[in-house]
C-alpha cells in the first residue's frame, strides 16, 4: 500500500508502567504497520532507564534521551528533527489504544485526513478511562481562553449537532494525539519553546488556522486518555502561575484570537464557535441556540375547537377511536405570570414510537369550551428512563405559551391529543384532575 511512513513520538520521562501500557496498546491495537517510534526521554532516572531500555528490546522504538527541564514543545521538536517519516503523530505516554472502543484502523484514518490538502493538525476523540466521559473533541476558543469541547460529559449523548459523533474542523486539537504532515509543521516552525508546558498544541493550531490550514477532530477514532497521570494537575500554586502566564503570551503570539476582542467581535475569536457561550467554571460547550420552547417571547394562540366530529373525538371516551389507557400525560407547571399561562410537562402514547406523532395540549374549560394549542417539543430523559411502554419517549416533553387573554378564567381539564404526522392514527385524553385558570393582572 502506498500509505506513508507514520512517526510516532512519545515524550516521557519517568513512567516506563504508563509507556508499557501505552506500547503494548499501540501495538496490539493498530493495523497500521508502515511506522517508527520514538520515545524522547528528558532525564529519567538510571533505574527507570534500564527499564525502559528494556521495552525497548520489547518493542523495538528508538529512545533518544537528552537530560533538560520538562519543556514538552522541545521534546515534540527533537522528535520531528530526527523523525523519517512525512507524517508526524505526537502521542503522550498516558495514551492507551482500546480495541473495544476504537477499531484498529484508527491511525489510518488519522493520515487520511492529515494528507488532505489544507488540513493542518489532525486529533481524536479522548475519553477518560473511568468510563464514557469525554475528555477531549476539539478545542475551542473561548472567553476563558482555550477549552476542550464537552469535556466530561457523557459520549453515550449525541451533543449539538453531533459535535461528539461526526469528523469536524475545529480551531484546535489536543497534542496528547495529534497527526500533521511533517512538512507542514517544519514549515510554521515546530511547537513554540517558550511555550513549555501548556497552550502549545493551541499555538501551533492557531498558527496553522493564521496560515490557512483547518484543524479536524476525527470523533471516529477515539482513545483513552490517562490526563496529567504524568506530570499532574496545572490548577494550583506555581503550576497555576505558569499556567497564566503561557495562555499570557499565547494571546500575546495571536492577539487575533484574544478574549479582549469578545468586547467589541463577539464572534470574531473562533470561527469555529460563533454564537456560543463557554461556562468559565466547568469549560462545557454550551451552544447559544435557543430551542422553542426555551424562547420567552414565543407563544401560539389557542384554537377553539368548533367541529363536532374533533370536539367529539377528543372528550368522548370510545374505544374505536379512543383509548385512555394508551394515552399518557403529566403537567408538571401551570404558571399565569406576564400575561402568558405557562404549561410545561410530558405526553405519550403508550406502545406506539413517538417520533411518529405530534402533540397539541387541550384545554376544556367547565363549561364545555374546549381549545387546542400546539406545543413546543423538548426532550425528557427523565421519563424515558421511567418510561419503557413505547419508543422515542424521550421525545414527549413539551411547554406551552398562550396569552392569558385568550381563554376565559375558570378551572380546566388538560388533556393531549397525539396525531400521526403522515398517517391516519389519532389518539387523545384528559385526566381527570382540574386546574384553574386566573389571568395575572397584566393580562386584562
Amino acid at each position: 500500500e502506498n500509505w506513508p511512513l507514520v512517526s510516532v513520538i512519545i515524550p516521557s520521562k519517568d513512567h516506563p508502567e504508563l509507556l508499557q501500557k501505552c506500547l503494548s496498546s499501540l501495538r496490539d491495537g493498530t493495523d497500521y504497520r508502515k511506522m517508527e517510534v520514538m520515545v524522547i526521554d528528558n532525564g529519567s532516572s538510571e533505574i527507570n532507564q534500564l527499564r525502559i531500555r528494556q521495552l525497548q528490546k520489547e518493542f523495538g522504538f528508538q529512545y533518544h534521551v537528552e537530560p533538560m527541564e520538562f519543556n514538552f514543545s522541545a521534546m515534540c521538536n527533537i522528535g520531528a528533527h530526527i523523525a523519517s517519516g512525512d507524517v508526524l503523530l505526537f502521542l503522550n505516554d498516558d495514551i492507551e489504544i482500546d480495541p473495544a472502543v476504537t477499531s484498529r484502523n484508527w491511525m489510518k484514518i488519522l493520515a487520511g485526513q492529515a494528507l488532505e490538502e489544507g488540513v493542518g493538525a489532525v486529533g481524536a476523540k479522548l475519553l477518560y478511562p473511568e468510563g464514557s466521559l469525554i475528555q477531549h473533541c476539539g478545542i475551542s476558543n473561548a472567553v476563558v481562553g482555550p477549552v476542550h469541547r464537552l469535556r466530561a460529559l457523557s459520549d453515550e449523548f449525541s451533543y449539538y449537532y453531533g459535535r461528539n459523533r461526526m469528523s469536524y474542523n475545529c480551531l484546535g486539537v489536543t497534542a496528547a494525539c495529534l497527526m500533521v504532515q511533517k512538512s507542514v509543521f517544519e514549515a510554521v516552525g515546530g511547537l513554540r519553546e517558550s511555550l513549555e508546558v501548556a497552550y502549545n498544541d493551541v499555538d501551533l493550531c492557531f498558527t496553522l488556522f493564521e496560515r490557512g490550514y483547518r484543524q479536524v477532530v476525527r470523533n471516529d477514532v477515539v482513545l483513552i486518555h490517562h490526563e496529567s497521570v504524568s506530570r499532574g494537575s496545572d490548577m494550583d500554586g506555581e503550576k497555576r502561575e505558569r499556567l497564566d502566564a503561557e495562555r499570557a503570551l499565547l494571546y500575546q503570539e495571536h492577539p487575533d484570537r484574544s478574549p479582549q476582542l469578545l468586547l467589541t467581535q463577539p464572534n470574531g475569536i473562533d470561527p469555529y464557535c460563533r454564537n456560543t457561550e463557554l461556562w468559565k467554571r466547568n469549560s462545557l460547550f454550551v451552544c447559544s441556540y435557543l430551542y422553542d420552547y426555551e424562547k420567552e417571547d414565543l407563544v401560539t394562540e389557542p384554537e377553539e375547537i368548533r367541529q363536532p366530529d374533533l370536539y367529539k373525538f377528543v372528550t368522548t371516551p370510545h374505544d374505536k377511536f379512543w383509548n385512555r389507557s394508551r394515552v399518557m400525560l403529566n403537567v408538571d407547571d401551570l404558571r399565569v405570570e406576564k400575561g402568558l399561562i405557562r404549561i410545561e410537562g410530558w405526553a405519550l402514547v403508550t406502545g406506539q414510537d413517538n417520533s411518529l406523532f405530534r402533540t397539541s395540549l387541550l384545554l376544556l374549560h367547565e363549561e364545555g369550551f374546549l381549545y387546542r394549542c400546539p406545543v413546543f417539543p423538548m426532550l425528557r430523559e427523565d421519563v424515558a428512563e421511567l418510561i419503557q411502554a413505547g419508543t422515542n419517549t424521550l421525545l414527549s416533553g413539551f411547554v406551552v405559551r398562550i396569552p392569558a387573554a385568550g381563554i376565559p378564567a375558570g378551572r380546566y381539564r388538560i388533556g393531549a391529543y397525539l396525531y400521526e404526522k403522515e398517517g391516519t392514527r389519532r389518539y387523545a385524553g384528559f385526566p381527570k384532575e382540574e386546574w384553574e385558570i386566573i389571568p395575572s393582572p397584566e393580562a386584562e
